[in-house]
């Protein structure tokens, strides 16, 4: 058995490390999703080189299964799955809540946060930290484009891992990033209405309503935050959508151009090859969900 109070140390000294790392290359962040899931998930089992995988199951019931071993899910759990690491995912929504965060960080085996495994490789838990949470969903919204700022990303992504269950901050005494103090109450409700209708996109006017702010005002702290015009980032998050719902086997296509509020499965193909460069067929090809 690990010495708790030397693992403690290290753990701590490990994530001001992988911090440190992360400011420095932001790139090593390879994908934050947020999936809000009806359907079952079965991914079979891979394994990612050198990719850190940390993933936050709410109202899910199955099994995740690592290096072979089986282990049963239910309710709220958190995963760490290494690099080179087996595993699989087979998982159904048991509420109306469910939801899946999924974090993948480029890494090097040397790293002590790799080496010393600091974060546990399954957890099962009383509930989702709210804070967490909400910097789970804030760095899922503020990666989708890439002209968001990348300091803000940073220290968003730098927040969760603080605050990932196991972790010397998780207790509520961790790193707090900018992010909460930024966007604000008034912007994560029009963050939030967009989130919910992808398919009938809010105009301007509805978003600076929920924000409590004049269009103009809106629009200008909007650029500030994403870089971009509000409209720019609805479509990066319809793009970011679509490509979630295509590696998604439960979902055909023709669901996904309903879902997304497209007339028909030929508006849907034409958007998404104008936009990824390829067509949706062939993205679903070579892409898992996780």
């Amino acid at each position: 058995m690990r010495d708790r109070k030397g693992f403690e140390e290290t753990r701590e000294r490990a994530l001001l490390s992988l911090g440190a790392c992360i400011f420095q290359d932001p790139q090593l962040l390879v994908q934050a999703h947020w999936h809000r899931l009806k359907d079952a998930i079965l991914v079979p089992s891979h394994a990612h080189s050198g990719v850190l995988q940390l993933d936050l199951n709410i109202g899910m019931t199955g099994v995740v299964v690592i290096d072979g071993e089986k282990i049963p899910v239910q309710g709220v759990t958190a995963a760490a799955f290494y690099p080179g690491q087996e595993h699989a995912i087979e998982l159904t929504p048991a509420a109306p809540y469910a939801e899946i965060f999924s974090i993948k960080i480029r890494v090097s085996p040397q790293w002590e946060a790799v080496r010393a495994r600091v974060f546990q490789s399954f957890l099962k838990l009383t509930f989702a930290d709210h804070h967490l949470v909400k910097t789970l969903r804030q760095l899922n919204r503020i990666g989708t484009v890439e002209s968001s700022r990348r300091s803000l990303v940073c220290a968003t992504l730098a927040d969760a891992l603080c605050h990932w269950p196991g972790a010397p901050g998780a207790a509520g005494h961790g790193f707090r990033s900018e992010s909460a103090v930024e966007t604000g109450t008034g912007m994560q409700s029009a963050l939030h209405l967009i989130d919910e209708h992808l398919s009938t996109p809010p105009s301007l006017q509805e978003l600076a309503s929920a924000a409590h702010m004049s269009a103009r005002n809106f629009t200008r702290h909007f650029r500030q935050l994403f870089g971009c015009a509000p409209h720019a980032y609805i479509t990066a998050r319809r793009l970011a959508c679509a490509r979630e719902f295509l590696a998604h086997r439960a979902h055909n296509i023709t669901e996904i151009a309903d879902q997304l509020g497209f007339p028909s499965i030929h508006a849907f193909s034409r958007w998404f090859q104008r936009s990824e460069g390829t067509s949706p067929s062939v993205y679903r090809e070579k892409h898992f969900l996780l």
